[in-house]
């Protein structure tokens, strides 16, 4: 069993077979991305940035749950940095070992920075519409997994990286909406792909996208891409 990551980043067979236009697609959104937020510099060790990153996704997602946005506020304690630090280590999205609970003041400027800008994308929105963490039922070899943020018909990928938008970001998405045509569920049909550190995004139709990547309709792309999941492992149907 794999996640979603290492599918999306792994299997470029499969994925060159199906998705050929996919780099000039993302060429084509990184070119398009809309400003919503000034940059929070890159000021943190290489190695930490990934949790920095995860921890102001966790403190966003503390403030949602208090139903405030905009994070208008500074980190609120200890505890709290301590509790979004041990959630932050146990997701997989920190994929590296080692990290130690703590945090440098720098380190804790940048995951509010970040956390902030996020809360400022969200701004207009009610806290009660926002679904965090939306989860996608396993199919064949893939783990169960989840996404970051949910509204209505659209799906937001939260992204806090120094670089542009990549293949394997946009695979990534494929995927999750591969495994709700898995479960029977309608895919999502706006795609947003946001970057609080270097305050921009970009978001696209999820049928154009499959088109414009694959030259197949949103459903058909779908369909190989469950197909191909099951096929390594035929015996298990869909797993929770």
């Amino acid at each position: 069993m794999i996640s979603e990551r290492r599918f999306a980043s792994a299997h470029t067979a499969f994925w060159n077979t199906y998705t050929p236009l996919c780099g000039r697609y993302v060429r084509q959104l990184n070119s398009l991305c809309v400003r919503f937020a000034p940059a929070v510099p890159a000021g943190s060790d290489t190695a930490r940035r990934a949790l920095i990153a995860e921890v102001a996704f966790e403190y966003f997602c503390i403030q949602v749950s208090k139903g405030q946005v905009d994070q208008s506020e500074p980190l609120a304690s200890d505890l709290e940095l301590d509790m979004m630090l041990a959630q932050a280590n146990m997701e997989s999205r920190v994929e590296a070992s080692g990290y130690a609970l703590e945090m440098s003041p720098e380190e804790r400027k940048e995951s509010f920075e970040m956390a902030r800008n996020l809360g400022g994308y969200f701004a207009t929105e009610e806290s009660s519409t926002l679904i965090l963490k939306p989860k996608f039922r396993g199919c064949g070899i893939l783990h169960q997994c989840e996404g970051d943020v949910a509204i209505g018909d659209a799906l937001i990928e939260v992204k806090a990286i120094s670089r542009g938008l990549g293949v394997a970001e946009v695979r990534q998405v494929l995927t999750y909406l591969a495994l709700q045509y898995s479960s029977g569920v309608p895919a999502y049909s706006r795609i947003s792909f946001v970057n609080p550190r270097k305050g921009v995004y970009s978001e696209c139709e999820t049928s154009e996208l499959a088109t414009q990547i694959s030259g197949l309709s949103l459903y058909e792309l779908l369909n190989e891409i469950v197909g191909y999941l099951s096929e390594w492992f035929p015996t298990s149907g869909n797993r929770q």
